[in-house]
């Protein structure tokens, strides 16, 4: 049986080294050198090849599942360390700037993001239904990938969101004029389809940048670190932040954050110093 099992997407780089053989010929020795030859082409992030081989062990998964294999594979591969690039950070008066240039959808979308750390998947996934204004609630239970709607990225993706009476006002305002979805999306094309990520991001977003001026290179995801950081300089403590943002583990806030909480490391010295000292 051929390898062409392949989903999400990864099928470009998976079908060309590995189309040719038999699920039972591919041994790990294969797969690792695959894996190692993509981290040395460069052209794929770290985080890229790390779903690339969670999609090879959940293939060879499946057929053990089946009894196409007795083995998987893929199973004590592992991928490469995932390096977390630091993000641009919005200051809130640039914040205000970008949303005061920027026409609507897009500044009702854009203030979603910053007021809430949402995910652009999860913005764009985004139902009227998942929205309970009287309890000022905020429901993320899906996301959006290349046009169509997915799980979210992880179980702590999905979470409930509060908002405050300036987005519930937004949010109520964009309501009124937003066009009719025949997915009920709060976001979405003029005749109610589903919005494309690039255009949110490599369209709208980088003309707001360059309407506001701001000269520092930024992405349409920084409107969410900027969230974050927001939250940390008004002494958030980061197991709030890790549930409003749906990391999967803290590790994750503090691997992208940690580094923002100098307070932190001030309280972890005052304690070792305590310990040795003051008994």
């Amino acid at each position: 049986m051929f390898f062409n099992w392949v989903f999400w997407g990864k099928s470009c780089y998976l079908i060309p080294y590995f189309g040719q053989y038999q699920l039972s010929d591919i041994a790990p020795a294969m797969i690792q050198k695959f894996i190692s030859a993509e981290i040395k082409k460069g052209k794929l992030s770290s985080s890229s090849v790390k779903t690339i081989l969670i999609v090879l062990k959940a293939v060879f998964k499946r057929a053990v599942i089946l009894s196409y294999l007795k083995h998987n594979p893929a199973q004590n591969i592992e991928g490469p360390k995932v390096v977390h690039k630091e993000g641009s950070i919005l200051t809130p008066a640039e914040i205000r700037t970008l949303l005061e240039v920027t026409e609507e959808p897009w500044r009702t979308l854009f203030t979603v993001a910053a007021m809430t750390g949402m995910r652009r998947g999860e913005i764009l996934a985004l139902k009227w239904s998942d929205i309970d204004f009287e309890k000022k609630l905020i429901f993320v239970r899906r996301s959006v990938f290349r046009g169509e709607f997915s799980d979210p990225k992880s179980k702590k993706s999905i979470r409930v969101l509060a908002m405050d009476n300036r987005l519930l006002s937004v949010l109520l305002n964009h309501k009124l004029n937003a066009p009719a979805s025949q997915y009920d999306l709060v976001f979405c094309t003029p005749k109610g389809g589903i919005v494309s990520g690039g255009h949110v991001t490599k369209v709208q977003f980088k003309k707001a940048v360059k309407d506001a001026g701001i000269e520092k290179p930024m992405r349409f995801h920084d409107l969410r670190h900027s969230f974050a950081s927001l939250l940390i300089s008004k002494g958030e403590h980061v197991k709030v932040i890790q549930s409003v943002l749906g990391h999967a583990d803290i590790q994750t806030t503090m691997n992208i954050y940690g580094h923002l909480l100098p307070e932190t490391h001030i309280e972890s010295a005052a304690k070792a110093s305590s310990a040795i000292f003051d008994e």
